[in-house]
């Protein structure tokens, strides 16, 4: 859990694509499966860390609007690293469990 009350999930994203994502508890649904988290670092993933960069907004006309292309959304290396670290933890406690792959 995140100190804004959000619960941090993920897939591991190598079994089903899920990357981390800060999610509601009420979206949650509580199974009787149960996975061993505790040797899983997440320290360094709060809040903070799903904030998306501030870009410069220019006043733009309708005609300018309706030219710009939409930008492709990049991930940062940063969260690449956080994905791959978490993932590595988590797959081991994962295949630990049986019926769970």
């Amino acid at each position: 859990q995140l100190d804004s009350g959000l619960l941090l999930v993920t897939g591991p994203y190598k079994i089903n694509g899920v990357p981390l994502r800060r999610v509601n508890q009420a979206y949650v649904i509580p199974t009787s499966t149960s996975v061993d988290v505790s040797k899983v670092d997440v320290a360094a993933i709060n809040d903070e860390f799903f904030a998306k960069p501030e870009e410069a907004k220019a006043k733009k006309s309708a005609d300018a609007f309706f030219q710009e292309e939409k930008k492709a959304v990049v991930v940062s290396e940063e969260k690449k690293a956080a994905q791959k670290k978490v993932d590595a933890a988590l797959l081991s406690a994962v295949t630990a469990v049986p019926n769970l792959k």
